[in-house]
């Protein structure tokens, strides 16, 4: 199948009326915004999900949203691809509409799923839409309240042997606020941080 032209189509999406919609189910909330806001459009409705984490929160409810409303189920297996021979095998048409949501999708997943199209005589001619929902970020000072840090001491019920002889450390979060490194020096002998990995060099400065 020959590749005709690429374009970006924000407004005609609501209107696309596929014939096979493929979704994605995972551990965040988004899984669903695409579903349903274009209200499960396809005229047969799949979704790919991994077989791990099944029972965290959020998995759990689009996995259950997606089987309320007849999505037909494919467990992909981590690390794997996904079987879009069956996943096609009843959609007998000389030109297929397909919308694909690619959100909580791997690139492996959707870069399969364009070389099965692409690799493939059965349609004359496939036409694509590729949805996408981004995470929202929130900053956490909106929303969670800022702590201050306690002087750190030794207890004066401790023992002078321990206080001469037992060495103290401080293990704690860094968290999102910025500064807090300056906040704990001298607290102790030893200081341990822990910290998150984070896109945005907002969060991590210090």
């Amino acid at each position: 199948m020959e590749l005709i032209n690429i374009k970006h189509c924000n407004g005609e999406v609501p209107a696309f009326q596929p014939d096979l919609f493929i979704a994605g189910s995972g551990n965040e909330t988004r899984s669903t915004c695409i579903p349903k806001y274009l209200n499960n459009p396809g005229k047969k409705n799949v979704v790919l999900g991994t077989p791990d984490h099944l029972k965290e929160t959020a998995r759990a409810e689009n996995d259950r949203y997606f089987r309320e409303h007849g999505y037909e189920y494919f467990l992909v297996k981590p690390f794997g691809q996904p079987d879009f021979k069956s996943l096609f095998k009843d959609l007998h048409l000389e030109h297929i509409k397909v919308l694909i949501d690619i959100t909580l999708m791997t690139r492996r997943w959707y870069d399969n799923f364009l070389n099965y199209l692409h690799g493939n005589d059965k349609y004359q001619r496939a036409e694509v839409r590729i949805s996408y929902c981004p995470a929202q970020i929130y900053t956490p000072d909106a929303y969670r309240k800022r702590v201050t840090l306690p002087n750190f001491t030794l207890n004066g019920s401790q023992s002078n042997h321990h206080k001469q002889y037992k060495k103290t450390a401080l293990i704690m979060g860094m968290g999102n606020d910025k500064g807090v490194g300056q906040k704990v020096r001298g607290a102790s002998e030893k200081k341990y941080a822990t910290d998150h990995i984070s896109l945005d060099l907002e969060f991590a400065a210090d």
